[in-house]
């Protein structure tokens, strides 16, 4: 008889040989003859010739590749925490596409705008935006909706005057950002929270006076969350220490942007795939976190948006 501990060695080997071979087949998917690296590809959203949809770039190697061709893919991508998968939106459906499969399905029905998507840390739920009804009148808000399916579950609940969006899960999966805007008679006035999944509280961490700011992203060792702000016009990126609510935070690119979209930090925690519009239109860049340094990151004259870093 064998035991349970032998067992369990036993199917976490398969476990292990199964994320493995997954990996294997979605280096395939580009046409690689090895695995992929953490750190190494970038899905995005692009308009490119012969396929509007998902592309891979592996960014070691300049390999670019489509994934999936599907004109209807309006939102940011979300990557599944093992890599192996992709959460994406069309103009009426969350969709999860199967890289080792290749193949899609759709979890949830959408309304509204499909602005970033947050797949926690321990794979199974996704964090999205949809529009909460109070009677006839709907606002935004964050629910959560189990990979497997079911009714979506929301986790927010906007006021009359407020509304939440752009969720993203600490890489540790105990606190979940997002960002609450608020109508007031000076104009919009916006917040980054931290909601706790378990307890339910609510952590007001920055308040910044005439700062309107979207797209938070945690920094790979949940040290800092970086988010984009607009302040009379200026478009920049503001990293906030997360031990340190209240405190001023660093301001990196001031003014280099005429427009940022959506941001994804990599995960060496060393520069920022950034959606904007630089001098012209809009593209993916990097940005260094020490330095500020801007440079394209993928090559080309098409629009490309909402990059993500696979993990």
């Amino acid at each position: 008889m064998i035991k349970r501990s032998h067992m369990f060695l036993f199917s976490l080997r398969l476990a292990v040989i199964g994320v493995a071979f997954s990996l294997i087949l979605v280096g395939m998917s580009l046409g690689l003859s090895r695995p992929l690296s953490a750190g190494t590809v970038l899905a995005f959203v692009s308009e490119r010739p012969g396929c509007a949809g998902i592309h891979l770039y592996d960014v070691s190697r300049r390999l670019l590749r489509p994934l999936l061709c599907d004109p209807d893919i309006t939102g940011s991508l979300a990557w599944s925490p093992d890599g192996t998968a992709i959460a994406y939106t069309t103009r009426s459906r969350l969709n999860i596409f199967d890289l080792s499969h290749r193949t899609a399905h759709t979890v949830a029905e959408l309304d509204g705008p499909h602005p970033p998507l947050s797949w926690s840390p321990d794979g199974a739920h996704i964090v999205f935006q949809r529009y909460f009804h109070l009677g006839e009148v709907g606002s935004p808000a964050l629910f959560s909706i189990d990979i497997e399916g079911g009714d979506p579950q929301p986790i927010t609940q906007p006021g009359p005057n407020n509304f939440q969006f752009d969720p993203a899960w600490s890489p540790d999966g105990t606190q979940l950002a997002y960002i609450t805007r608020t109508m007031t008679a000076n104009g919009v006035a916006s917040r980054l929270e931290l909601l706790d999944p378990v307890s339910g509280a609510i952590t007001r961490l920055f308040d910044l006076p005439a700062v309107d700011i979207w797209g938070p992203d945690w920094s790979p060792d949940g040290v800092q969350i970086a988010v984009v702000g607009e302040h009379n016009g200026a478009v920049a990126v503001y990293l906030l220490e997360i031990s340190a609510p209240g405190t001023a935070p660093h301001v990196l690119i001031p003014g280099a942007f005429n427009h940022i979209e959506t941001l994804d930090w990599s995960p060496d925690g060393t520069r920022l795939a950034i959606s904007g519009v630089f001098r012209d239109r809009l593209r993916v860049y990097s940005v260094e976190v020490a330095s500020g340094a801007v440079s394209r990151l993928i090559a080309g004259s098409h629009i490309d948006t909402y990059p993500a870093w696979r993990p």
